[in-house]
């Protein structure tokens, strides 16, 4: 009995551990191949910036809306800054 419990927990974990590294495989998004070398918002669907709790949480409501995404600005000179709307 306890050999076939063995057989069963090490056969289910064997399972498990396929599903994982299945699943695991599945990319959604890469940042570094995806990476805008030319600094570009919206390349390959990113946007680079940052969103400021403090502020929201301060002056705001305190939730994130997409509207309050401060997006870094390329000027061409390699120095990203936060510019705002």
């Amino acid at each position: 009995m306890r050999l076939r419990f063995a057989l069963w927990l090490l056969a289910a974990a064997g399972v498990a551990s396929l599903a994982r590294s299945v699943g695991a495989q599945a990319v959604i998004a890469d940042s570094f191949e995806d990476w805008s070398t030319t600094g570009l918002q919206g390349e390959k669907n990113w946007f680079y910036g940052y969103y400021d709790v403090t502020e929201d949480q301060t002056n705001g409501d305190g939730i994130y809306q997409t509207d309050e995404f401060i997006e870094f600005f390329n000027n061409g000179t390699n120095i990203c800054e936060a510019q705002r709307a």
